[in-house]
Formats: structure tokens, C-alpha cells, sequence
């Protein structure tokens, strides 16, 4: 799953693990390992507060600061 937001950045999940990158220098920024316990289905960023909402299907959505 890949999801582009305002502030040059690509985030992508890759099983449970979520990755960040600067799309500028395209350099990792963030790599959250282990973020669920089972795959993650779906992202979403809110672009007014810097939140990324991930959901999985070990039935979790969670909240991260990016």
C-alpha cells in the first residue's frame, strides 16, 4: 500500500511494517517495524494535524505522529 501526502513524503506498508520517505532526497525518514501484528490494509493521512491513521487486519486502526 502507497500513499503520497502534501509535505513531500511517501509512506508505504510492507506486511506490518510501515516506511516514510522525503521524496526530496528520497531518504527513509521514519520506519515503524512491527507496527500490527497481521498485514496493513489501508492509510490515511490528516494533513491539518500530521497524523497517520493505519488499519490492519488484526482488526486495529492506530494513530501515529509523522
Amino acid at each position: 500500500m502507497l500513499l503520497c501526502s502534501n509535505d513531500n513524503l511517501l509512506i508505504a506498508s510492507c506486511h506490518t511494517d510501515i516506511i516514510i520517505w522525503d521524496t526530496k532526497n528520497w531518504r527513509v525518514e521514519k520506519k515503524i517495524a512491527r507496527a500490527h501484528t497481521s498485514d496493513i490494509y489501508s492509510l490515511a493521512v490528516d494533513e491539518n494535524t500530521g497524523k497517520l491513521l493505519t488499519g490492519s487486519i488484526d482488526k486495529t486502526l492506530k494513530f501515529w505522529n509523522m
